[in-house]
């Protein structure tokens, strides 16, 4: 924690005491109090990893959020977003995929978790669908030093052709991994990307490199408000 306090990059990874970790909606009184009275009674219980919280909620949503629910979305939160994890619509899937589905016996494995998640999986293999990323945080880099800026960050080859993204890896400083993310050439001097570990950006970027004095290195918003279609890339998206 002192060396995060310093401006250092910390010698363990210290994400889940970040304050990065917030957005804004977090950071309100109303939030806050309401997470430190559930997570009270949390204290001294045996939390399930994946068990979500309750209160607070729903805080960001997407114009898909309805028409979601209505499929009988199970939301799970994630920076913040309710992001469907499996829908209650699909439970006719069971029975296409009967044992093909990684049953997990084991009460505790099979908690915060449906074997809808693996139906609709293999439904996406055969077929396709749509994947909704509002959760995903975008960064629009931009200036004559953008990809020099892109390239002392990530890991794979950035100096590619305008419309082409390649799938990287992002370092602290240190070489420390912090996140998995595409990243693209959009036009010009302009790099970015979806981060894809669902961490916020706040007081990352240009900060590693102020020598290269870029126009501006800047959080574009959610990549929500949209979806990304997988699947067969053979068969056609209705």
């Amino acid at each position: 924690m002192a060396e995060l306090m310093s401006g250092r990059v910390p010698a363990v990874d210290v994400h889940e005491a970040d304050v990065a970790r917030f957005y804004p909606g977090q950071q309100t009184v109303a939030h806050v109090r309401a997470r430190a009275r559930e997570g009270f009674n949390k204290m001294y219980g045996i939390v399930h990893p994946a068990e979500q919280w309750e209160s607070g909620r729903p805080l960001r949503v997407s114009p898909f959020y309805q028409r979601e629910a209505d499929l009988g979305a199970v939301f799970f939160e994630t920076a913040g977003w309710e992001r469907p994890h499996w829908y209650g619509g699909n439970e006719a899937l069971l029975s296409r995929y009967a044992g093909k589905l990684g049953e997990r016996s084991a009460e505790w494995d099979a908690r915060w978790w449906s074997p809808i998640i693996n139906a609709e999986h293999l439904a996406m293999r055969e077929s396709c669908g749509l994947v909704d990323l509002s959760a995903f945080a975008v960064f629009d880099i931009t200036g004559p030093a953008a990809l020099e800026a892109v390239q002392s960050l990530v890991v794979a080859q950035s100096d590619v052709r305008h419309g082409r993204v390649v799938y990287t890896s992002l370092l602290d400083a240190k070489g420390g991994f912090k996140a998995a993310l595409p990243c693209g050439h959009r036009r010009g001097d302009r790099h970015g990307g979806e981060e894809v570990v669902h961490r916020p950006p706040a007081a990352r970027g240009s900060a590693h490199r102020p020598d290269l004095g870029l126009d501006h290195d800047r959080r574009v918003g959610a990549a929500g408000q949209g979806r990304a279609p997988a699947g067969d890339p053979g068969r056609p998206v209705p």
